[in-house]
């Protein structure tokens, strides 16, 4: 997924973020154009922001869009372009989506802007990864889900193996 963002939209910088058991983005891939693991500041005010409104945001400085230039920690990073995209799916009609995270990008303020174009296209690839991520959690909880039926089953027949094979003779 994170080679498709570099070939469709101008990143320095793309992560996936999954929400973890309490609900808090973890990162799970995260790396730079060059395929180096990229130490990077992810605006997690943004990856809040899309988590609960369920919504892209594209931001010109992702720092000041949401108020945190002014943090002394911050005063002297880089301006980065931020686009970012909710990995969601939806599981049944009427049911609301589920957000499983975030497809987040960005690049220097010296690079080439983000377009509208290319928050629909990271908003399309977030929706492809979602199906997949999702689609993998399912065919591991069917794995998980035969293995303990087989694992039931030989419980069963031990359980059987210890009882008597006819009925025993009582004079």
């Amino acid at each position: 997924i994170l080679d498709l963002v570099f070939e469709a939209v101008p990143a320095d910088f793309a992560a996936i973020m999954l929400l973890g058991e309490n609900q808090e983005p973890e990162l799970k891939a995260g790396r730079d154009r060059l395929g180096r693991p990229a130490e990077q500041r992810i605006s997690r005010a943004i990856v809040r922001k899309v988590i609960e409104g369920r919504v892209a945001v594209m931001a010109g400085d992702a720092f000041e869009d949401v108020g945190l230039r002014q943090q002394p920690g911050l005063a002297g990073e880089p301006i980065r372009r931020v686009i970012c995209a909710p990995l969601w799916v939806s599981t049944r009609q009427g049911e609301p989506v589920r957000v499983l995270g975030v497809l987040y990008a960005s690049a220097r303020i010296d690079r080439v802007p983000f377009r509208g174009a290319d928050l629909e296209v990271l908003t399309l690839l977030a929706n492809t990864a979602a199906a997949k991520i999702e689609t993998a959690w399912l065919l591991e909880a069917g794995t998980e889900q035969r293995r303990l039926q087989e694992d039931l089953r030989v419980a069963a027949e031990i359980q059987a193996s210890l009882l008597p094979q006819t009925p025993a003779h009582v004079p």
